[in-house]
């Protein structure tokens, strides 16, 4: 028989998770970990986040800026991740202006596109513990 507090404590089925950073910031990433910052969504006030997404290969991040940079992808263990902080899902067509990205000349993804970000929430500064870290590794 399951019990109420079995399901109480089953973690949300997140998945693999993927950061990209410049590697300049690994070091200090390997030691501290992923620094929260104050969320830029307009969808979470007074929260802190990190910037993942589902997409390995980055592709559709790579579609909206130029993030050349962003060479080191840090795989997350986003199933043990969800038991301590919120995972968000965010729709990028709501926080940017996607005018501006035609207008550059950019092509627009659709709102069904292959661009998957999702947001780790916490109420405080901080940093995510590289405990967390499946694989760091050069793209």
């Amino acid at each position: 028989m399951i019990k109420l507090i079995d399901i109480l404590k089953e973690a949300r089925q997140v998945g693999l998770l993927y950061h990209f950073t410049n590697s300049s910031f690994l070091n200090n990433i390997k030691e501290k970990g992923i620094k929260f910052e104050p969320d830029n969504s307009g969808f979470y006030p007074n929260q802190f986040s990190i910037a993942a997404t589902r997409d390995k290969s980055g592709k559709g991040l790579f579609k909206y800026l130029d993030y050349k940079n962003l060479d080191i992808r840090i795989t997350l263990d986003g199933n043990k991740i969800s038991e301590r902080y919120k995972i968000k899902p965010i729709n990028v067509e709501n926080i940017w202006n996607m005018d501006d990205f035609e207008e550059e000349g950019i092509p627009v993804i659709s709102k069904f596109s292959e661009f998957f970000e999702e947001r780790i929430l916490s109420n405080k500064e901080g940093y995510l513990d590289p405990k967390y870290f499946l694989n760091i590794e050069n793209i």
